[in-house]
């Protein structure tokens, strides 16, 4: 099952919603002189849309992520011999291959085959999240725990709008690889020419990507703020969709409300109509390429709740309104219902 081939090679790693779109457009770049293969790390939903596209030229594989116990050295070992299962499965015999990949941060199980294969293949990197490092902070447990499965010595960053410390890339392997651009131009033909053919929307509707944050630690009472939003969106008279979040779903108290679901394994990046008026969400990166493809206007309703720490809501809107071009956030939910009520559906 390892990567044998005759013809010159593709590999891209996905391991976000948001990545989708570019390994897309490097297919649509390279797809008459190579032979693409996308895989999949850890989300189930990314696998089921992109076999649901029946693109023909790419082979996608699924690596899942397991549950681990970082306090469990005999969990650890375990976890190190099912990666280097995965790399003899699909790697070892991988030599002269372009691999493409979209993060710096979090996911070990790509650190580690990358760590395996830049010596003996090219490494190209899009930077999509345009991150910032903060300072470096210590984790001693976490540090012998994630060397133990593979082999790296991480160093972890603060970050400002994460409680989880993310690992990054080592540098060596960093220091090895290419930058390269992916323009606007490409994602947005990526997500016409794919768009899903049994989207479609009423005049002056409105889509909330809700992504279940119910069980997220910087807010506080999200469900009863979200029952608010609820209400707020019940009044309006403009025809409301949900997008649950690939992995997350929908929040409980959402559901059976009446509301329009669009199916949670569609990348928030493809819903996009001419009839759609607002975009909404609490936190979300996607909105900011919505914001770009559509010129609709994104409302980000993170004052509406309580968070744990100001400055984590702060990084927020900041990043968010570098993101967006296009962008609100309503102070109060008043603030919020009278964009939303302002709304008549066609």
């Amino acid at each position: 099952m390892g990567v044998i081939l005759k013809k010159k090679t593709k590999i891209v790693f996905c391991n976000a919603p948001y990545d989708i779109g570019h390994a897309l457009a490097l297919y649509e770049r390279f797809k008459e002189s190579h032979n693409i293969i996308i895989y999949v790390l850890n989300i189930p939903a990314i696998y089921k849309f992109l076999n649901s596209l029946n693109i023909k030229g790419i082979t996608i594989y699924f690596i899942p992520k397991t549950p681990f116990n970082i306090k469990n050295p005999i969990n650890l070992i375990a976890e190190r011999k099912r990666l280097r299962t995965i790399y003899y499965l699909h790697f070892k015999s991988l030599k002269s291959a372009d691999i493409y990949f979209f993060t710096l941060y979090y996911d070990y199980v790509l650190f580690y085959l990358l760590n395996k294969l830049y010596k003996h293949n090219k490494l190209f990197y899009y930077d999509q999240y345009k991150a910032k490092d903060t300072e470096k902070i210590s984790q001693h447990i976490k540090k012998v725990a994630y060397f133990i499965m593979t082999g790296i010595f991480f160093d972890f960053w603060n970050s400002n709008i994460d409680t989880n410390s993310p690992i990054k890339l080592p540098s060596r392997i960093l220091e090895e690889t290419t930058f390269i651009d992916i323009e606007d131009k490409e994602l947005s033909e990526v997500y016409k020419k794919h768009k899903p053919t049994n989207l479609n929307f009423l005049p002056e509707s409105i889509v909330f990507f809700e992504n279940n944050l119910t069980e997220y630690k910087e807010i506080k009472n999200y469900d009863k703020t979200l029952e608010n939003i609820i209400n707020v969106l019940i009044r309006s008279k403009g025809k409301i969709y949900l997008k649950g979040h690939p992995r997350l779903g929908l929040s409980d108290i959402i559901k059976n409300k009446g509301f329009e679901e669009i199916d949670s394994f569609i990348p928030s990046e493809f819903i996009t109509d001419k009839n759609i008026r607002y975009y909404i969400a609490v936190i979300s990166n996607s909105l900011s390429m919505l914001s770009k493809l559509t010129s609709k206007q994104s409302i980000y309703l993170i004052d509406l709740f309580d968070w744990e720490n100001e400055k984590t809501k702060s990084s927020y809107k900041k990043h968010f309104s570098e993101l967006c071009e296009n962008v609100m956030f309503p102070d109060t939910i008043n603030e919020f219902e009278a964009i939303i009520t302002s709304v008549h559906s066609g």
